[in-house]
């Protein structure tokens, strides 16, 4: 069956200047995106939103389906790339949003000023690699009842909220999330059933809350320059810790006891999955709690 793009574009002319002309400041554009997601094993999404908030989210009213819209002002903004394509088996979306002058930006985002909104929704039937390179801007990510196959985080000067309500489908093969100077909070991370977590702060702050029950065998690697990470586990699991770090690193371990060349829980329980931490941290800080 051919996929089939449903594409509008409304413009809105809310407000005029004083002197009764329109002003292009005050133009929004908004596009609708629609495609139907059949017939395919694998689905692998594609996000490069450089500025602006993005709302990335289920699908839950047409579970097959791709449905998005965006928002922008012409005058700092380009009309955004949406694109599905079908090779074999497999479909990729590829989305892309770019901002027409990167320097009038500088380091800050001001979301009245420079208006770019997206939301987009994804269908909950496939196996799903989501990769997203955020830049600046505001991200929220509600990625429960999306079957996560892989996810891949970079993050730049943003702020990112990762939320997984539901348990996993499917068990994620991989969770690489980096951020340089902005902020990550992942809530509910044990439902994505990873295998492999990579972590990466570069000079910005992360939250990882695993603390809902992980049911099997789990390796998180985190690694800190001059930032910040609090993670949180259940404590239905063992813990073993490797820690790299020297004598400017600040490193809080609950409920873990040195052991030989690492730390690990106090009450180890055989019967138990087994959470193995690789940390390293230079100017900057982990802190471990261990959820009730």
């Amino acid at each position: 069956m051919k996929n089939i793009l449903l594409y509008s574009i409304i413009f809105v002319l809310p407000l005029f200047s004083k002197g009764g002309q329109e002003d292009d400041k005050d133009v929004i554009i908004r596009d609708h995106f629609h495609y139907f997601i059949k017939e395919i094993d694998r689905l692998d999404v594609e996000i490069n939103f450089q500025m602006g908030q993005l709302d990335l989210l289920p699908n839950n009213e047409n579970p097959t389906d791709f449905d998005g819209f965006s928002e922008y002002s012409p005058i700092h903004f380009k009309s955004p790339d949406v694109l599905y394509n079908v090779i074999g088996n497999s479909g990729q979306l590829d989305i892309r949003t770019n901002p027409l002058k990167h320097d009038e930006f500088s380091f800050s985002w001001d979301k009245d000023q420079f208006h770019n909104r997206s939301e987009f929704k994804l269908p909950l039937n496939i196996p799903t690699d989501v990769e997203l390179d955020f830049g600046m801007g505001e991200a929220n990510l509600d990625l429960s009842d999306i079957q996560i196959s892989l996810l891949n985080i970079e993050s730049g000067m943003g702020r990112v909220e990762l939320e997984i309500n539901s348990p996993n489908m499917i068990q994620c093969e991989i969770v690489d999330i980096e951020t340089g100077m902005g902020e990550f909070t992942g809530r509910g991370l044990s439902n994505l059933n990873a295998e492999i977590v990579n972590i990466e702060v570069g000079m910005g702050a992360a939250e990882l809350d695993f603390s809902d029950a992980i049911n099997g065998d789990m390796e998180i690697e985190l690694e800190v320059g001059l930032g910040s990470i609090e993670l949180i586990l259940p404590n239905n699991v063992n813990i073993s810790a490797k820690v790299h770090d020297h004598f400017l690193s600040s490193i809080e371990l609950e409920s873990l006891v040195k052991k030989r060349n690492k730390y690990v829980s106090e009450h180890w329980d055989n019967s138990k999955p087994t959470v193995t931490l690789d940390m390293s941290v230079g100017l900057g800080s982990i802190e471990l709690d261990i959820a009730d």
